[in-house]
Formats: C-alpha cells, sequence, structure tokens
C-alpha cells in the first residue's frame, strides 16, 4: 500500500518484487534510499502465515532449510530474523525505518525522506484500515 503511493510521485523498485528488493534479511547497497516498513514480529509473522508466505519468507532471509522444520519452530525463527533484519536495517543511513502502525503519523517525513514534495502525498494518503491478524 505504501509503495503504491509513493510510486505515484517518483520511482520506486518493482511492488511484485521482480527486482528482488523486497523482503531481505540485509539491506541492498545498489539502493540510494530504502523506507523499511516493519511490525511486531509476532504480528508480522501471523500475517505471512495467514498469506501462505511463511516459507517464502524464510527463504528470502537464507533459511531455506527450514522447510522441514514444524511450523511452531519456523515461525519462531522468523520472528529473530525479523528483529535481525530491523537491526540491520537501521545501521544504515539511507534507510528509514516505519512501523506500519506508524505509518500514517510519519507521513510527512516519509515523504520527505523519499524526496516527495508534493502535499498531495500526505493529503491524499488513503485512510488507515483495520489490519487482518488471524
Amino acid at each position: 500500500m505504501l509503495m503504491r503511493q509513493v510510486a505515484e510521485y517518483i520511482r520506486i523498485n518493482d511492488e511484485g518484487n521482480v527486482d528482488g528488493l523486497k523482503h531481505l534479511e540485509h539491506p541492498p547497497t545498489n539502493v540510494p534510499a530504502i523506507i523499511l516498513v516493519t511490525a511486531d514480529p509476532e504480528t508480522a509473522v501471523d500475517s505471512l502465515d495467514r498469506r501462505g508466505f511463511l516459507d517464502h519468507q524464510l527463504a528470502n532471509f537464507g533459511r531455506p532449510l527450514t522447510l522441514f522444520l514444524s511450523k511452531t519452530a519456523k515461525k519462531n525463527t522468523l520472528k529473530k530474523d525479523i528483529l535481525s533484519q530491523k537491526r540491520r536495517f537501521s545501521q544504515r543511513t539511507n534507510v528509514l525505518v516505519v512501523d506500519y502502525e506508524e505509518i500514517w503519523n510519519r507521513l510527512p517525513e516519509i515523504a520527505d525522506f523519499a524526496g516527495i514534495s508534493s502535499r498531495k502525498f500526505v493529503e491524499n494518503f488513503p485512510p488507515r484500515r483495520a489490519r487482518k491478524t488471524h
């Protein structure tokens, strides 16, 4: 959702991840600016599981052998990986880390970081909807 809105104002990477720049364990070095949207690990893992992306995300984080683990072990591994990802990305100066729940409160900061000068980005941003957690 954030990518779609930002893409109306500036050129960004592929929303469908054709370029392989989304959901990475480490920040890519060939990208000038990165916005990492995070969430509470429990919420993020539940969302990935609900949508059938648990194994896919573990593979993105370099953990293909977790296919052979129980669902509980997969979830616990991914929760730790999400915290590590946030730490790694936060150490870079070209990265803005934004918790999903804070997107709407940080729209001016997001626009500034992304180089979006139009006030319409903030004014026309879609209202927050309740997240599905299960």
